[in-house]
């Protein structure tokens, strides 16, 4: 579930899509809670770690480029991989966090 705006129960502090009137967790009224637009930090961080790895892949790649001109054998080479090494260690931990609050998700509903 994607909350882009949603109502924070204040029972159980669970968060429930803004359209609701019922905590999909504990069952208490939201009729009275006003839509937060807080996305929860799961799905920021994700967000946040996929705009760093495609950062991280186009840096180090020209880096790598300007670096061909120099005079240091390799190092072209050593950014182009350590730039991909730690762009797809970023994008891989999007994804586990991304799977994880998807399963959260269902197992809460």
């Amino acid at each position: 579930m994607s909350l882009d705006r949603a109502k924070i129960c204040p029972v159980c502090g669970a968060g429930n899509d803004s359209r609701f009137d019922v905590c999909r967790k504990c069952g208490a009224s939201l009729t009275d809670v006003a839509p937060s637009p807080e996305v929860p930090a799961s799905r920021g961080m994700v967000k946040a770690l996929r705009i760093s790895a495609a950062i991280t892949f186009v840096v180090c790649f020209f880096t790598g480029v300007l670096a061909l001109g120099g005079y240091a054998m390799g190092l072209p080479q050593l950014s182009w991989v350590a730039g991909l090494a730690l762009g797809m260690l970023q994008l891989g931990l999007a994804e586990g966090l991304d799977l994880l609050q998807k399963i959260h998700d269902k197992l809460e509903k």
